[in-house]
């Protein structure tokens, strides 16, 4: 009886070795689901990264935008060429999703470098008291999914659609007897 007492705590049963392909199976799909999940975490902070870097462009291209009021009138709207033809040019309300001609708003529209989307809407701001003309301009940057539904122009929301608030301000021009001419 020793003798198969001692045999028998020797070897692995069959019960260790399902037990412990169990635990192993178990792990392989905890680590696997795991490694997706860090690469869509990856995807993510990618896209993220790209987006801030193009709303640095688009904010800085924004800000160099021409919009110079009359100091005797600040809150009427400036006519060309006083003011950039993207601030003046689209219908209020609605997303430019291509650079408008003259413009120095260029970074619009599909990234060549990424699958990004970038679109513009301006919002002109009621002036209030002779204070000056500024616009409420929603920058929209979207990854392209490849699906008619989610590409779509009209859509502001999704995981996919980041929308950032800029403000411009447009600048008081002196009059043009006090610009430096002679």
């Amino acid at each position: 009886m020793k003798r198969y007492a001692r045999n028998w705590r020797r070897g692995v049963t069959l019960i260790e070795s399902v037990v412990a392909v169990g635990v192993l199976g178990v792990g392989a799909v905890i680590l696997f689901g795991a490694v997706g999940r860090l690469q869509m975490a990856q995807r993510s902070m990618r896209l993220q990264a790209e987006s801030l870097e193009i709303l640095g462009v688009v904010t800085s291209e924004i800000a160099a935008a021409r919009c110079d009021v009359d100091p005797d009138a600040p809150e009427t709207m400036p006519a060309p060429p006083d003011i950039d033809l993207g601030l003046s040019t689209p219908v209020a309300g609605t997303w430019v999703e291509t650079p408008v001609a003259g413009s120095s708003i260029q970074t619009v529209g599909a990234t060549t470098e990424s699958a990004l989307q970038v679109s513009y809407r301006i919002n002109p701001e009621t002036p209030v008291g002779g204070t000056a003309l500024a616009f409420d301009i929603d920058v929209r940057i979207r990854e392209r999914m490849g699906n008619a539904a989610q590409d779509a122009s009209d859509l502001e929301s999704g995981y996919w659609i980041r929308i950032f608030p800029v403000k411009k301000v447009c600048d008081a021009r002196s009059p043009r007897t006090q610009r430096g001419s002679f």
